[in-house]
């Protein structure tokens, strides 16, 4: 029987998950299209292909057990970038490509796959992505009517998403949580820092709040992974300047992937303060599988913290946000019926097997 072949698509930025000395900023894209990836290999009935851009340097150790295949050079202009990506479909014939993140060259891709006859899976990043305005610019895609006409099925995270998108076409969409890997979680025993925070340093994830819950607590130790973003340079130079003046925390402008979850585990609570997101990140999810309560000043997606109780959401309201984080590391009652209810969520909602299985049966590319 002839193996379905799809490809994962990995997105620019992904350089650091594939050359190890590479110090690169990736965001929570990166990281799922390589969960995602290396779940659709586990298939002995299906060919999964990693489509990355041709980076300088590739570890090939770093990179396994993923079959990678160069499309372009980053440098290349578009006309060349689609002839490139052009030959390489019609060197691997996948049945179906799925992509994260919205960008141009997207919503281009959904019109080939059409014609081609290639199931395009577009997944949204992003809440803000289905309005179709992009992440990082905040600006509007002007060819995003084609990716919501073209794409064969549209991937949202949450009923926010979904209900944006019903509003704009009448094409397939379906929600795919993000998965996780939960075979090499374990936990640290030693717990230095009372209080984490993980995000590309942009301002609507607004670092500066968790410098000052650092400020107001000084008997706390607070660690911050802020990497910088490439268009963001002052805005980073500002947060570290700010960070080094706060003596109570230890400030690191990147992390490897496989070293996030060692951070993870020697700290206490996970604070998140972005303005919105695409559903729960997933260094927030990451940060569950070890049993960290998640203290969150603005957001509340379904079920971790309502359902589960797996975190406090403080209600855009810093004081609450304040009082919330003395209170987790005083109770420890509290502190353990929270750190379960995280890791119950986690594994009832985000279980990467489950739900790559049923989005091939959605894709009816396995059979039920």
């Amino acid at each position: 029987m002839r193996k379905k072949i799809i490809a994962v698509v990995f997105p620019k930025d992904s350089e650091a998950m594939f050359t190890e000395n590479s110090n690169r900023t990736f965001g929570g894209a990166s990281v799922q299209m390589h969960l995602i990836a290396r779940e659709l290999q586990s298939y002995i009935d299906i060919e999964t292909f990693s489509f990355i851009p041709n980076y300088k340097h590739i570890d090939l150790k770093a990179s396994k057990p993923l079959k990678l295949v160069t499309t372009f050079n980053e440098s290349d202009n578009i006309l060349l970038k689609i002839l490139k990506f052009h030959r390489t479909i019609k060197q691997t014939n996948p049945e179906a490509i799925f992509q994260r993140g919205l960008t141009a060259f997207s919503c281009l891709l959904s019109v080939y796959c059409r014609l081609a006859r290639i199931k395009f899976v577009f997944m949204f990043a992003h809440d803000i992505e289905a309005e179709g305005i992009y992440q990082s610019s905040r600006k509007k895609c002007r060819l995003f009517p084609i990716l919501i006409k073209y794409s064969h099925l549209l991937i949202v995270q949450n009923k926010i998403g979904q209900n944006t998108l019903q509003k704009k076409t009448t094409n397939r969409i379906y929600i795919f949580k993000k998965g996780l890997d939960f075979s090499h979680v374990s936990a640290g025993k030693s717990k230095p820092y009372d209080a984490i925070w993980i995000a590309r340093c942009e301002p609507w994830k607004h670092p500066e709040i968790f410098l000052k819950l650092a400020e107001l607590n000084k008997e706390l130790n607070f660690l911050m992974i802020c990497p910088k973003v490439e268009n963001n340079k002052k805005y980073f130079e500002k947060i570290q300047k700010s960070a080094s003046e706060t003596k109570n925390l230890t400030f690191l402008n990147f992390v490897a992937n496989e070293g996030v979850y060692d951070f993870l585990s020697q700290s206490k609570v996970f604070c998140i303060t972005s303005e919105q997101e695409g559903d729960w990140p997933m260094v927030v999810l990451e940060a569950c599988s070890l049993g960290l309560p998640i203290l969150s000043l603005k957001l509340n997606y379904s079920e971790l913290i309502t359902k589960h109780n797996g975190g406090i959401f403080c209600e855009d309201q810093f004081y609450l946000f304040n009082k919330n984080l003395k209170i987790l590391l005083r109770d420890k009652k509290k502190y353990g019926l929270i750190s379960q209810g995280a890791r119950t969520y986690v594994n009832f909602v985000h279980d990467i097997k489950k739900n790559i299985e049923r989005l091939l049966w959605h894709l009816e590319l396995i059979q039920r």
